[in-house]
């Protein structure tokens, strides 16, 4: 499978990589590259080198924050907590999808037994249930 837009990384000198980038960033994303590249190992295969490239160049222009790092925290800290809830088997706040599915699920079982009930009443010869109910006046 070719991917259009890495092929101008393949091939190239590697000092045009960060060509258009400014002295300073040039710096910060051959860093962030070497940084890669020492998690990863030096044979790379040439479209993963090609992601990375684009990935140190992403973030020699926009340096990761603080507030970037604090939310990232957050979100693996509410993850932590919901699994946490599982394990104790305490209510987890769903999913709307999820809860969406429980629905028509619960509908589906509803509509079921309506169906075999209507069924079996018609077996029997008794008809349709009746839509009224009569309460005893003797309570």
């Amino acid at each position: 499978m070719v991917i259009e837009g890495l092929k101008k990384y393949q091939g190239r000198n590697p000092h045009g990589y960060f060509a258009d980038l400014t002295p300073l960033q040039r710096r910060a994303a051959w860093h962030w590259l070497s940084r890669f590249c020492a998690r990863r190992g030096r044979n790379l295969p040439q479209w993963l080198w090609a992601i990375l490239i684009g990935q140190a160049k992403r973030l020699a222009l926009n340096p990761p924050t603080s507030e970037c790092g604090r939310s990232m925290r957050a979100k693996k800290g509410g993850h932590a907590v919901q699994r946490q809830y599982r394990e104790q088997g305490r209510v987890v706040k769903r999913h709307p999808a999820h809860r969406a599915a429980l629905i028509s699920a619960s509908k589906r079982r509803w509509r079921k037994q309506k169906r075999e009930e209507e069924k079996r009443r018609a077996e029997l010869g008794l008809g349709p249930k009746p839509r009224v109910a009569y309460l005893s006046l003797y309570l």
